[in-house]
């Protein structure tokens, strides 16, 4: 895709601005996708046989799509650049400029020691210890399920209830790292709003960071008691999994008394 096909496709009036901002990056699961211009140019790029960037394992044509997207910007970047007559090398050795990314350094390392970022850290090393350990748990539930399907027993739904258990691990795997990735933003960009530095005609990204951090934790939170009925014998790890998770909630909470009410775009409003 280049430049002119991206533009083209901003024009779009049904798109909603900045929708991919904020949200959990789970597309499938979105019913907004037609309206969201990221989305949009990741199914473009499907149909043009393109590499896409989106999830999904690591090969060589997921780093393809990744160096195109940065080439793309560079190129926009550069563009604007000029029509302002501004000299892009000169700007990157200006005293101010690197100041301001040293600055930014710091945040993100005064972040990564802050007690939210420690709990969400931990988490996903938790839910990778549970999954690991209860392998064998797991594949006995799904047995078992799986023997009930044939002997038809009465009241029971079994292929359901294995559908349900599936998305339940599916729901804790997907926010697994998301929680700590968005955590780290939003201290990161509140520590930003605290020295004067983000524009305040627009809105927080702190808090928009934080809630889609919290609305992750609230829904691994309902995954995990979910787990809880059917997972007895792993009652006392998961109880410790749901611990931390509300400590970390009402900590992000404490720290970002706003998010809860930021307007997501597309989302919220």
């Amino acid at each position: 895709m280049d430049k002119d096909e991206l533009l083209k496709m901003t024009d779009n009036p049904d798109l909603i601005p900045g929708i991919y901002n904020y949200c959990d990056r789970w597309c499938e699961r979105c019913s907004r996708t037609s309206r969201c211009l990221l989305f949009q140019t990741e199914k473009k790029r499907e149909r043009s046989g393109e590499p896409s960037s989106g999830t999904g394992e690591c090969d060589d044509d997921f780093w393809e799509a990744i160096r195109e997207s940065f080439s793309l910007a560079r190129q926009m970047l550069e563009e604007f650049a000029e029509e302002e007559g501004i000299d892009l090398d000169e700007a990157m050795e200006d005293e101010e400029v690197r100041a301001a990314v040293e600055r930014s350094d710091r945040r993100q390392e005064a972040a990564r020691l802050h007690p939210c970022f420690a709990a969400a850290e931990k988490y996903y090393g938790l839910v990778n210890g549970w999954f690991s350990e209860a392998e064998d748990l797991w594949n006995e539930k799904l047995e078992e399920l799986l023997s009930s399907a044939r002997l038809e027993l009465p009241g029971r739904d079994p292929e359901k209830e294995a559908r349900e258990l599936s998305d339940l691990a599916e729901v804790i795997r997907w926010y697994q790292y998301f929680i700590s990735a968005k955590v780290l933003r939003a201290l990161s960009g509140k520590a930003e709003e605290a020295a004067g530095e983000w524009d305040e005609d627009w809105p927080s990204d702190a808090d928009g960071s934080a809630k889609i951090a919290l609305i992750a934790i609230d829904r691994s939170i309902g995954a995990w008691n979910a787990l809880l009925s059917g997972f007895p014998e792993s009652q006392d790890d998961i109880l410790e999994i749901l611990v931390l998770l509300d400590r970390l909630r009402r900590n992000l909470e404490a720290v970002m008394p706003r998010a809860r009410s930021f307007i997501r775009p597309g989302f919220d409003e």
